[in-house]
């Protein structure tokens, strides 16, 4: 992914946020030079640094699960900027925050880990305990896996190039219309 120096983003604490904040991830395989694409939650299990997720065993994408290259995307918020937001004259831009990740997939086929991660994944989401009768039912149509992180890039556009002035405009246009973008830039910017 191409990052200008100022767009990178190498706080673990921003990075980390925004993948729990927006875990619907594009999962990307590639199969004989062709990629196959996914669109699933992930959930980000820090300490061990890897990403747990599940595909239904219908899925053609779970045939390259095992063992082989992944790519991650995790979009952010993400929004037009006018240019009414600026001091000069120029062009409306993009605002946005993503994550890149690459790692190593397994396929995970322990009923202790299964149940460990699944529950980790739902409790990101809400404050409930897994229905395990109706888990056992369903898990033989999914396949879980995992995937080790191998490498982070991370890019957020945020008008870091602009004037605090215009930051702060920008900000207070956003506040409507994209409160989690208007949120995401006040804490980079100016927390």
């Amino acid at each position: 992914m191409y990052i200008p120096h100022s767009f990178k983003m190498e706080e673990t604490a921003h990075i980390t946020q925004l993948i729990q904040d927006h875990g619907f991830a594009t999962l990307i395989h590639i199969d004989h030079g062709i990629p196959m694409v996914s669109h699933v939650p992930l959930y980000l299990d820090v300490a061990q640094q890897k990403l747990i997720g599940h595909l239904a065993k219908k899925n053609p994408h779970t045939e390259l699960l095992n063992h082989s290259e992944a790519y991650v995307i995790f979009q952010g918020p993400h929004d037009y900027i006018s240019t009414e937001n600026h001091n000069t004259r120029g062009v409306p831009t993009w605002n946005y925050a993503t994550v890149h990740i690459r790692g190593r997939s397994t396929v995970i086929d322990n009923d202790a880990l299964i149940t460990q991660h699944i529950t980790a994944l739902l409790h990101q989401y809400e404050d409930t305990d897994l229905n395990t009768a109706l888990f056992d039912q369903l898990k033989s149509a999914i396949v879980f896996f995992e995937i080790d992180i191998d490498q982070i890039e991370a890019k957020f556009k945020l008008s870091q190039n602009r004037t605090v002035e215009e930051q702060q405009r920008a900000i207070q246009d956003l506040l409507t219309r994209n409160p989690a973008l208007a949120n995401l830039m006040q804490k980079v910017l100016f927390e």
